[in-house]
């Protein structure tokens, strides 16, 4: 059976199986147009002599409408019953479909779902109506038939848009509707209903000067044409933009990112949609880098060399006691060699607070949301969300920097398999008992070489060596600030020639002092 389809929203036009079929002369369209609208039923001879003439048809006006009938039924037989009754015609296409009642059916149906709060449903109902609109209706029928049929359909087109942009207004979707309803309000001036979207769409936008800006030109097109004020309902969002409450999106839907697969140019994978702000983003989750981060150069060198070297998969860990800069080499190891990894640096602090260990479920839900999985996706139990873990780094190249583990049960969940991907691991604790751990050795406070210490001095960018000893005339001073080996220490002198740690920050007349034991021993307790 063959598939008919009429159209009259655009061109009117004649489709058999996807193939237009002819309908020639403006008149043959105009009396085709004008039974399908009829919706089956009976159109007089006088009504279509007005349609196709006006006021004024000729003489051999029955003539000519019998000779357009008949030329209409020889080219849409069998698929279009068009017979004689009465003093006119009537037409049955309950076999074709018409784009027309397809509109109104989508159409109601969308104004149904938005009245329900479904908005997403809406919006594609309505966006789907919208869509059969090829152009302008009756675009190549008589002035008479347009003139009479065009407001109905057209006014039927606009109450969708508003309908439609309504919805997307409820979803948050304020942004792209502004250039679209920048025109139509510039079209139909006159209606106030989106005239008081577009206000709504450029408030959400952070624009209320040009939300006033669309009512006052509105204001003033509405009492120079009509003579008469806007209506309530424009008045409510004018008064709402003023006092800055007018309310936001009912059901803001989900930000969706297009996500493509995992490349050399760090792009992560696989290729899905999240409704996640994770999602589309490359991980890059490394604290701050100590770029003046001195006397660990061999060290440096040890933890750069595991993290690199290739075909050797596990995790590399390196100990030390509190104090001592651990966290700090880690992190700067982590950063010299980010290139290395392009598909993403994942960074968690195993310890609490308190002191205690983290839960490990935990930190794979960040994890595994920083690599694209949405929130919702995320497994209940904590070995389904290891296994989904090492499955979305497999075939990556992803560095894992685990800082201050506590204990064995937090690290082995969040170990990954694979020659692509490292893992460092700092804590007090070389971690013995976990599988395919190389410890790299355990950190320890030295002194600078050469006798001498590093010193910032006021007013002077980065870091020099000093060799002088300097005397306890300057205990109190704050124009240089003396370090060792830990991160964020500086070095004072007692009058007694001992030194002191003094912790940036802290001033040394409120207790901020701690003895330094290689001090001490080189130069005696105070």
């Amino acid at each position: 059976m063959r598939h008919v389809e009429f159209g009259i929203l655009g061109p009117v036009e004649v489709r058999v199986d996807g193939r237009p079929l002819p309908v020639d002369g403006a008149k043959q369209r105009t009396v085709l147009a004008a039974l399908l609208l009829s919706g089956g039923r009976v159109v007089s001879d006088d009504r279509l002599s007005e349609l196709l003439w006006g006021r004024h048809p000729p003489v051999t006006m029955t003539a000519q409408l019998y000779t357009h009938i008949s030329r209409l039924r020889k080219r849409c037989a069998p698929w279009l019953r068009l017979v004689r009754r009465g003093p006119g015609y009537a037409m049955d296409h309950s076999g074709a479909r018409l784009d027309w009642e397809e509109f109104q059916r989508l159409a109601e149906q969308g104004r149904g779902e938005l009245a329900e709060g479904r908005y997403a449903d809406a919006a594609e109902r309505l966006h789907t109506a919208l869509a059969l609109w090829r152009g302008p209706a009756l675009s190549d029928v008589t002035g008479f038939l347009a003139e009479t049929e065009l407001p109905r359909l057209e006014e039927a087109r606009i109450s969708a848009v508003e309908h439609r942009v309504e919805a997307e207004l409820a979803l948050g979707r304020h942004a792209g509707s502004v250039p679209e309803l920048t025109r139509l309000v510039a079209e139909h001036p006159l209606r106030e209903g989106l005239r008081g979207q577009l206000m709504t769409a450029l408030y959400r936008c952070d624009r209320r000067a040009d939300a006033l800006a669309v009512y006052e030109r509105g204001r003033r097109v509405l009492r120079e044409e009509l003579g008469m004020d806007p209506g309530a309902g424009l008045r409510h969002v004018h008064h709402g933009v003023l006092r800055g409450d007018l309310p936001g999106p009912a059901a803001p839907e989900p930000v969706r990112v297009r996500l493509h697969k995992a490349g050399r140019t760090g792009v992560p994978g696989p290729e899905g949609t999240a409704g996640d702000i994770w999602a589309g983003l490359v991980p890059a989750m490394l604290p701050t880098d100590i770029a003046d981060l001195s006397g660990r150069a061999g060290q440096l060198a040890v933890v750069l060399d595991g993290l690199r070297a290739p075909g050797r998969a596990g995790a590399t860990v390196l100990t030390g006691a509190p104090g001592t800069g651990t966290s700090a080499l880690a992190v700067h190891a982590a950063h010299r060699c980010r290139e290395d990894f392009p598909h993403g640096q994942l960074y968690a602090d195993l310890r609490e607070a308190d002191g205690g260990p983290k839960d490990p479920l935990d930190v794979l839900g960040w994890f595994l949301r920083a690599l694209g999985a949405g929130h919702h996706d995320l497994p209940a139990a904590l070995d389904e969300r290891a296994q989904l873990y090492r499955s979305r780094l497999a075939g990556r190249r992803a560095l894992v920097v685990l800082d201050n583990a506590v204990e064995d049960r937090q690290v082995r969940p969040l170990l990954v398999d694979g020659d692509g991907c490292r893992t460092l691991i700092t804590g007090h604790s070389s971690l013995t008992s976990v599988e395919g751990c190389a410890w790299c050795g355990s950190i320890r406070w030295t002194p600078p070489r050469g006798g001498g210490c590093w010193r910032r001095s006021r007013g002077r960018g980065g870091w020099r060596r000093s060799r002088r000893r300097p005397t306890g005339s300057w205990r109190g001073a704050t124009g240089s600030r003396w370090r060792c080996g830990s991160a964020r220490r500086g070095w004072r002198p007692t009058r007694s020639g001992g030194w002191r740690i003094w912790r940036t920050g802290w001033r040394p007349r409120t207790g901020g002092w701690a003895s330094c034991p290689w001090a001490a021993s080189r130069y005696g307790r105070p």
